[in-house]
């Protein structure tokens, strides 16, 4: 998660309140503009707030703590989160405090759900607390705690662990207040990890659970039973986030891991992608006046107007809401760069990067920016690989661009989108595209049309792509496990590396000196250094000449030493035989692979 990213979203006329890893933002504006509010805040990593429904200046903020570092708890500000003092009178040291909620009626009455130590109750503001969930499974993390708004005694909360098989997740209900509780699971598989509640408002016995993997569940019997309600959502789908309409509860939006948001208009009944791109949707909130008007947490914060709709970036005052993912500098006039961030659109920079302005074209205005090639003859050429939308390009240096995609397929986000975008150095309306599952593509017409270019490829991630400045014909492609060269311009390919030991080659990098020397960054495994050798190609330039086979022969004729040309000697053994000077010989007349 960025330092950024918001887990929780709280919106209240005129403020809005946002809970990060980099702690507690709030805006007077609707969200145009956030100000650090941390004062009295010992660790920055922040959970879950409750704002007091009849005095929003008071709130309670949910503070994790790390291994050695700052302490965690709950903590309660009573001036608008211009300063925090602590509460955790009755709290285990060290609680790890993940949701709270607070009593509607009385609002001195809050509940905090905890990892691993159950849920507390304070009925005095968070000036003391008391345990109350000896009934639930012991050693389980709280996800998700919602109050039923016509019952305030009456409270759900929602189970999981960090145990893999998901054992202790399930679903749990009190109606005193917290001093007992019933599993209330019926209808749920076996397990399931719920992530966020939503109650109806106007019918609070029907409610809504988000789950890990197994998409959305509803029940209308106060969580006596469950049914899926998750048509329209993709398979396996993790719900992080639920809201609901205020105004029209039969109106919800979703907030997923990797899919956006989706929004349901008919009680989740079915549901329909809004068009958010973004990564880790951790939670939503509604406008309470202005219902079609709705904030999404991910890495920095969405704002629509017009029910989701549309999106724009309201993230302006939060830290690291923009995550710079390519950059590329024009070739003729290197003061001017260009950034691709992740679910942040493209900039530019005329001066060297001192500052910088958006140049996102409309059709990829809330997609992400994958991967960037500029045209090496014409600088104001340029093209952008995005996430969902596939390929965009500009011939007029970002100021406007239009889509590029006929004969590209698999352009759906969890392919991974166009990941690279290589360049032929030489014949510029000559690119490759990589796709995830999609493969690699290639261009002769500046992007005016796409063909398949994978006839050999076998590992199923394509991540980096590379094009020799020398021989443009020749590229490499790294994948989940190998590099594989083409000779070809794509034509074929074979493997480098027999065994795939490249876990995720995420970057290549050829030597500019030595063609037949490249980089593979991976990911978690460091770089390697791969050096294809040819045997007789004494001066590592990717061919045997006439000259060098002379060398090995004189070499093996006079027993002289191997250091005139070690390729020659492939097993290493200090001499040059016949039979490695045949293979030279072959290598010169078909060429170096």
């Amino acid at each position: 998660m960025l330092a950024s990213s918001p887990s929780r979203l709280i919106p209240l006329r005129p403020a809005l309140y946002a809970a990060t890893a980099a702690g507690v933002f709030k805006s007077t504006d609707r969200g145009t503009i956030w100000r650090a509010a941390n004062t009295g805040l010992p660790s920055p990593r922040i959970a879950a707030l409750a704002i007091d429904p009849t005095t929003p200046s008071t709130l309670y903020a949910a503070a994790l703590s790390d291994y050695g570092g700052p302490p965690g708890g709950v903590y309660k500000s009573t001036d608008g989160a211009a300063t925090w003092q602590a509460g955790n009178v009755g709290l285990p040291p060290n609680t790890i405090a993940n949701v709270l909620a607070i009593d509607p009626t009385t609002p001195g009455t809050l509940y905090a759900g905890t990892q691993y130590s159950g849920v507390f109750k304070t009925t005095d503001g968070a000036t003391s607390w008391q345990a109350f969930g000896a009934a639930l499974p012991p050693e389980s993390i709280l996800n998700a705690l919602v109050i039923d708004p016509g019952t305030p005694s009456a409270l759900y909360a929602a189970t999981g662990s960090f145990v893999s098989d998901g054992s202790g997740g399930g679903v749990f209900k009190t109606t005193d207040g917290a001093a007992s509780w019933q599993a209330v699971s019926t209808g749920l598989p076996t397990n399931t990890i719920v992530n966020t509640f939503a109650i109806d408002p106007a019918l609070p016995g029907t409610l809504y659970a988000g789950t890990d993997y197994r998409g959305v569940f509803k029940s209308a019997d106060g969580a006596a039973s469950w049914d899926a309600a998750s048509v329209g959502l993709p398979p396996g789908v993790v719900v992080n986030a639920l809201a609901i309409d205020p105004a029209t509860p039969t109106t919800l939006y979703a907030g997923t891991s990797h899919v956006g948001v989706f929004k349901s208009t008919d009680g989740a009944a079915s549901w329909q992608d809004t068009g958010l791109i973004a990564d880790f949707v951790n939670a939503l909130a509604v406008d309470p006046t202005t219902p079609s008007t709705l904030y999404a947490a991910a890495a920095g914060v969405f704002k629509s107007t017009d029910g989701a709709s549309t999106w724009r970036d309201a993230s302006t005052g939060l830290i690291d809401n923009a995550a710079v993912s390519v950059l590329a500098i024009d070739p003729a006039t290197p003061s001017v760069l260009y950034a691709g961030a992740g679910y942040g659109g493209l900039f530019k920079s005329s001066d060297g990067a001192r500052s910088w302005h958006d140049v996102t074209g409309e059709m990829f205005a809330v997609d992400s920016v994958e991967s960037l090639a500029i045209d090496p003859n014409t600088p104001t050429t340029l093209y952008v690989g995005t996430l969902r939308g596939g390929v965009f390009k500009s011939t007029d240096g970002a100021a406007n661009w239009y889509a590029v995609n006929s004969g590209l397929t698999h352009l759906i986000r969890t392919d991974f989108g166009v990941s690279v975008l290589a360049i032929d150095p030489v014949t510029p309306s000559t690119l490759y595209a990589t796709t995830g599952y999609g493969g690699v593509f290639k261009t002769t017409d500046g992007a005016t049309t796409w063909h398949p270019a994978s006839a050999g490829l076998v590992d199923p991630f394509r991540f980096a792509l590379a094009v020799d400045p020398v021989t443009p014909s020749t590229l490499y492609v790294g994948t989940g496990g190998r590099v594989f060269k083409s000779t070809d311009g794509a034509a074929s390919w074979h493997a480098v590396n027999a065994d795939p030991i490249l876990y995720a080659a995420f970057a290549l990098a050829i030597d500019p000196t030595k063609s037949m020397k490249l980089y593979a960054g991976t990911y978690g495994r460091g770089v390697f250094e791969i050096e294809q050798v040819c045997a007789g190609d004494c001066h590592e330039d990717g061919q045997v000449t006439v000259d060098e086979l002379v060398t090995l022969v004189n070499t093996a004729l006079d027993n002289g030493s191997v250091s005139a040309c070690s390729n020659g000697d492939m097993d290493h053994d200090g001499h040059i035989t016949i039979d490695e000077i045949m293979m030279a010989v072959n290598f010169a007349l078909e060429g170096c692979l």
